[in-house]
């Protein structure tokens, strides 16, 4: 079979492939639709793969279109893209009469119940489909009875993914009808599905005789105690050998056959939201000895140590690929330029290879067991190219093995163009009719989904070749091979000829010689004769085969549970410490970081270099406010999460926050081991997915981590509402910044109550920092402001208006300062005010008037009739003159009754005029 891995590469020769695998390559509708062109004549594909490529309605119609006729296809997994109802439904037309589809992954697409009725309408008479994904869908409890309708008569299904559909009651009761007949079928996932105590109960009766099913994912329901019971019930009666699980919350049998329900406790929906996914629910076919769980730590050293090496990223790679003896370490001292000595062994009298100087830690071996356990990084001469000495094929053991599928994937994602040498010893081509050199081959390309795409990358090196072997030689050995030895595939032949194809006019065979003769070797020039005669490509992972014996895939299958632990208790650490930002930034014993340390501590590399952070001081004023606002910020700019590579680039910066604004005691300490959270919660996830491939599993779906990630905006939000509400500001503080901060904080909530009060507080501390420099126009402004706010919460403070009131006086604007000091009923001030401004207009008829209303205001009514007598006598407007008059005769009238408003004023402490504020502000206006 062969795999086309890029849409260039299908399209360059449809013909040529029977399988597509463009995993989050975001082709989009126009992608797809190039695509399902070229599949119009193109009847051989079995295997269409195209999840994570944004691909809408308007593509998935293409597609489905072009595959009406398609009767070989049995695997089509269109996931995590945007299909919706109308390209479910087109899908849906493609495959009425198609019967050889096996496998159907549409999950995460929008495809609601139109969609699903659709697909189910198809399915009636489809028997051959064995596996259906539909989780993530909206499908709701009418797509669920129409599927679990075209499903009655169906047996052949093994495998039925519903989670996160709202299928409800009345969805779970009609697939239980289903299953009551139903004993193919082994895995049933129908997590967050608002599924009760009814649907569980019903799916528990139709299971009574099921002894078929493996997996059943019932988490994120509703399905309380009395459904929980009645489940346990039902499961005991399909074997003896069941039991409950304390460490791990599943049901499960001990044999090969075994039976979970995933996480018991959170089926009643008491846990936290956690990650969830397939990898939490893949069993173990036999339990791990001893042996294999020193595999397991082998495996996981071999790989933390590996991961840390190979961080850095680079433009340009050389990887030295090989069985292990085959002189790949030697090959990559002489391409960085090291100096090489010829030295006789003095057991066998050998001549062997040395460097005069090892590079680093790469030792050269001189027996069939590998000194290369971990890809070793040389530099060629010229510092442009990363030359990778990696470990040899089918390398020592499983743990092994394992590892250099990962590193040869990670050195894939880290360096942007790549070249690949190919070690051969020459004895491995003469001896036995080269099967040794074609196993090799065999092996190397096994490696790759077509190495048709590594065409000019690839040398053949030849060492430990005879002195006076020449490059034609070993092609004429080759050429012998390809005729007298069968394993010689017409694959392996093609792939061997294309390295000294004469129409090339070069060939990417080299020659590495046996010394001759002891002492230092001559210098040659190995790096520059590759260079000239292969090529850079473009270095994409999913060239990448992930091939590893039965043995390591038990392996990783454990492993990837290990790992999705891990990285959910990583996540549910970090989620604990945003929660409650404020503690786990200053306190040593209450921080989750610290307690939860040892969770990380293992997977930490040796000597690991922190980054040198900002670290903010203690004195800043609000500096837990600042950490949160930062914190909610990050959180906006990551406002919608698509990716986990998205996630986790988020809670890296928000770790990198926490770090940079702790302030316990041994902050760097803290923050040095908040880099550390972060290096693994990646690391974790690299291996997720690393394990997920070997192991042929799928990372959890995404919406289980946003739902972690969503609650930690909530509650960021709630925190950060709650400290400026609840702040409580220091009065004492001398620095006008301390004030004008509090201000911006308190300003994002002004209209709450007590930060209403905050805000007159804090302008008022700034208005007299402003009135003690003697800077009047701003001392103003902010006792101004201040007035607004003490209005609101009816709570004054009366020296800012005797201060207003001095401003405005020593202004000579007595008007404003006569009607701050009455507010306060500051009549000294007010009489001076007077004095003052008639000694400069004495006889000004408003004046008059109005200091005869403030008198009359004071209960000075002799002194009022006065001045309301003057006040008339020196206008000459005859209506002002009728209303003064008319005011003193208003006095006149009513004065015996007025003693008794003072007094009742007295008995109730009205001492103020507190309702003059807003007059005050009006005749201000807009001047401050």
């Amino acid at each position: 079979m062969s795999k086309a891995t890029s849409l260039e590469q299908f399209l360059a020769n449809p013909r040529k492939f029977t399988q597509i695998d463009f995993n989050s390559q975001k082709i989009g509708d126009d992608g797809a639709i190039a695509l399902a062109s070229a599949l119009q004549n193109h009847n051989g594909l079995t295997h269409l793969w195209l999840e994570n490529n944004q691909i809408g309605a308007e593509g998935a119609i293409a597609l489905a279109n072009a595959l009406q006729n398609h009767n070989g296809l049995t695997h089509l997994r269109l996931y995590n893209n945007q299909i919706g109802a109308e390209g479910a439904i087109a899908l849906a037309n493609a495959l009425q009469n198609h019967n050889g589809l096996t496998h159907l992954w549409l999950y995460n697409n929008q495809i609601g119940a139109e969609g699903a009725i659709a697909l189910a309408n198809a399915l009636q008479n489809h028997n051959g489909l064995t596996q259906l994904g539909l989780s993530n869908n909206q499908i709701g409890a009418e797509g669920a009875i129409a599927l679990a309708d075209a499903l009655q008569n169906h047996n052949g299904l093994t495998q039925l993914g519903l989670s996160n559909n709202q299928i409800g009651e009345d969805g779970a009761i009609a697939l239980a009808d289903v299953l009551q007949n139903h004993n193919g079928l082994t895995q049933l996932g129908l997590s967050n599905n608002q599924i009760g105590a009814e649907g569980a109960i019903a799916l528990a009766n139709a299971l009574q005789n099921h002894n078929g099913l493996t997996q059943l994912r019932l988490s994120n329901n509703q399905i309380g105690a009395d459904g929980i019971n009645v489940l346990k019930n039902s499961f005991a009666k399909l074997g003896n050998n069941l039991k409950i699980s304390d460490q791990r919350p599943v049901i499960q049998k001990q044999n090969v056959e075994q039976m979970e329900i995933i996480s018991v406790e959170e089926i009643n929906n008491n846990k936290e939201e956690t990650m969830k996914g397939t990898q939490n629910s893949t069993t173990v076919e036999r339990q791990f000895n001893e042996e294999d769980q020193k595999a397991v730590k082998e495996i996981i050293k071999l790989i933390k140590e590996g991961n840390d090496r190979l961080q850095s990223h680079h433009e340009q790679g050389i990887l030295i690929l090989g069985k292990t003896g085959s002189g790949k370490t030697t090959l990559a001292h002489v391409l960085s330029g090291s100096k090489m000595e010829a030295i006789e062994d003095d057991q066998t009298g050998e001549l062997l290879v040395d460097a005069k100087d090892h590079l680093g830690n790469i030792l050269i071996g001189h027996s069939m067991a590998s000194e290369t356990r971990i890809p070793n990084k040389r530099v060629s001469p010229n510092h442009d190219v990363v030359i990778w000495d990696c470990p040899g094929f089918k390398d020592t053991n499983t743990a092994q093995e394992i590892a250099n599928a990962f590193y040869i994937k990670r050195m894939f994602e880290t360096n942007t163009m790549l070249k690949f040498l190919l070690v051969v010893p020459e004895s491995n081509i003469i001896d036995n009719k080269g099967s040794a050199f074609i196993e090799t081959v065999e092996q190397f390309m096994s490696g790759f989904n077509d190495v048709a795409m590594l065409a000019g990358s690839v040398s053949l090196i030849i060492t430990k070749a005879a002195p006076n072997r020449k490059v034609v030689h070993i092609e004429n050995f080759i050429n012998k091979i390809f005729e007298d030895n069968q394993g010689a595939t017409n694959e392996i032949k093609e792939f061997v000829r294309a390295l000294f194809d004469s129409t090339t006019q070069r060939s990417a065979i080299h020659l590495f010689h046996k010394p001759s003769s002891e002492g230092e070797m001559p210098e040659i020039d190995l790096l520059t004769a590759i260079n000239n005669n292969s090529n850079y490509i473009e270095a994409n992972p999913a060239m990448v085969n992930m091939v590893v014996s039965e043995n390591a895939q038990l392996y990783a299958n454990n492993l990837l549970q290990t790992v999705s632990n891990n990285f959910n208790s990583i996540l549910t650490t970090i989620s604990k410490a945003i929660t409650d930002a404020n503690i786990h930034m200053t306190d040593d014993n209450l921080n989750v970081c610290n307690q939860d340390y040892d969770l990380i501590a293992q997977w930490m590399p040796d000597n690991r270099n922190h980054q040198q952070l900002v670290q903010h001081n203690w004195d800043e004023y609000f500096i837990r406010l600042d950490q949160l606002k930062v914190l909610k910020e990050c959180m906006q700019y990551y406002a919608d999460v698509q990716t986990y590579e998205e996630g986790i680039v988020l809670i890296q910066d928000m770790l990198k926050i926490f770090a940079e604004y702790t302030t316990v005691n041994e902050h760097h300490l803290l923050s040095e081991k908040m880099q550390h959270y972060s290096y693994v919660l990646a690391q974790q996830f690299e291996y997720m997915k690393f394990f997920g491939e070997v192991s042929d599993q799928q990372l959890p779906d995404i919406r289980d981590f946003t739902v972690v990630l969503t609650r930690c905006k909530r509650s960021l939000l709630e925190q950060y509402t709650n400290a400026i509400i609840n702040l409580e500001l220091d009065t004492n503080k001398p620095d006008p910044k301390y004030y004008t901060k509090a201000i911006g904080y308190l300003s994002e909530y002004a209209g709450e109550y007590n930060c209403k009060q905050n805000l007159a507080i804090a302008n008022i501390k700034l208005g007299d920092i402003c009135y003690d420099n003697e800077n009047k126009e701003d001392a103003l402004h902010y006792y101004k402001v201040s007035v607004l706010y003490m209005m609101e919460v009816n709570n004054h403070n009366t020296h800012v208006y005797d201060r207003m009131g001095s401003i405005f006086h020593s202004e000579g604007e007595y008007e404003k300062a006569i009607k701050c000091y009455q507010v306060v009923n500051n009549a000294f001030r007010v009489n001076k005010c007077f004095k003052d401004w008639l000694n400069k207009d004495s006889e000004n008829p408003y004046i008059m008037k109005l200091r005869a209303e403030h008198l009359e205001n004071i209960g000075a009514y002799n002194s009022s009739i006065k001045y309301y007598g003057y006040a008339s006598s020196l206008s000459s407007d005859e209506k002002v003159k009728t209303e003064n008059l008319a005011k003193i005769g208003n006095i006149l009238i009513g004065l015996a009754g007025q003693g008794q408003v003072f007094i009742n004023n007295a008995e109730n402490s009205h001492i103020y005029n507190f309702a003059m504020a807003g007059e005050l502000l009006d005749l201000i206006g807009d001047q401050v």
